[in-house]
C-alpha cells in the first residue's frame, strides 16, 4: 500500500518506513540505513522547505528522504548510494552540528571534520559520494549568474562518478524537476523563474550522462525507463518554465 503512494504525498515517517523496507528486501544492512534516517532527520530538524503550490512549508528530512527512495523505486540496491542520498545536504546545511556530534580530532577545516566523520559511521565510498554532491563554498562577491555557473561546473565535474550522477539526479528531479508544484502560486513566482534559470543549463548534461553503462550497471531495465521518462517530461516542463524568463 506505501509503495503506490506518489512521493509527494508522503511524510517523513512512510518515506523512511519505506526505504527501510525496501532495504531489507535488497539484502542491505537495515541498521545503517536507519542510522543515515535518524541522522539526516536530527540535523535538518530545525529546517522546513516550501511545499507544493500555497501548501505550508514541510520538514526539510522529506527532501533527502523523498530522493532517496526515488532511486530505490528506479530499482537502485546500492547502499551506498542510498545512504548518501540520505545524506546529501548534511555537510552543506548543517556542518556545524555534524562537528558538535563528531569525537574524530576537529581540524581547522569543519567540512573536512565532518566527511571524515562520515566516513567512519558509513564507509568511505558514502562519504566520497557525499563529497562530490556537496556543492564547493564560493568566494564573496560573485553575481549570482557566476554562482549559477559555478554549480553547474561542478555539477558537471561531479557526476564523472556513476554513484555521485544518480544521488545528483535524483535531487535535481527534487529541486528542478518539481518546480511546476509551485510555479502556480503567485508568491513563488520569482523563485520558480530563478530556480528555473538556474538549473534548465543541467538537463543535457544529464541527458548525456545518465545512459552510459557505468551508470546503467546500478539500474534495472525498467528503473532506466523510468528515468527516461521523468527526463523527457520534466525538462519539457523546465525549459517551458525557463523561457519564460529569458
Amino acid at each position: 500500500m506505501i509503495r503506490s503512494l506518489p512521493l509527494k504525498q508522503m511524510d517523513a515517517t512512510l518515506l523512511s518506513r519505506e526505504l527501510l523496507l525496501a532495504s531489507e528486501a535488497a539484502g542491505n544492512d537495515v541498521d545503517l540505513v536507519e542510522k543515515a534516517i535518524a541522522y539526516a532527520s536530527y540535523l535538518h530538524r530545525d529546517q522546513t522547505r516550501a511545499n507544493r503550490g500555497d501548501m505550508p512549508r514541510v520538514h526539510y528530512i522529506e527532501h533527502p528522504l523523498r530522493s532517496a527512495l526515488r532511486l530505490v523505486r528506479w530499482g537502485v540496491t546500492d547502499q551506498a548510494a542510498i545512504i548518501a542520498s540520505i545524506l546529501h545536504d548534511t555537510v552543506e546545511d548543517c556542518v556545524d552540528d555534524i562537528v558538535a556530534l563528531s569525537p574524530v580530532t576537529k581540524t581547522s577545516d569543519p567540512r573536512h571534520t565532518a566527511l571524515t566523520f562520515w566516513a567512519t559511521e558509513f564507509g568511505t565510498t558514502v562519504y566520497r559520494t557525499v563529497e562530490a554532491v556537496t556543492n564547493p563554498e564560493l568566494p564573496a562577491g560573485l553575481t549570482r549568474a557566476q554562482k549559477h555557473d559555478a554549480y553547474r561546473t561542478h555539477v558537471v565535474e561531479a557526476i564523472a562518478d556513476p554513484r555521485v550522477a544518480l544521488v545528483k539526479f535524483t535531487d535535481f528531479v527534487d529541486n528542478a524537476l518539481s518546480l511546476h508544484h509551485t510555479a502556480s502560486h503567485s508568491a513563488n513566482k520569482d523563485m520558480v523563474a530563478r530556480l528555473a534559470s538556474k538549473y534548465e543549463p543541467l538537463g543535457d548534461a544529464f541527458i548525456a550522462r545518465l545512459f552510459q553503462p557505468d551508470v546503467e550497471a546500478f539500474v534495472p531495465f525498467r528503473g532506466m525507463q523510468e528515468i527516461t521518462e521523468t527526463l523527457a517530461s520534466g525538462l519539457a516542463r523546465l525549459r517551458t518554465q525557463a523561457a519564460k524568463t529569458a
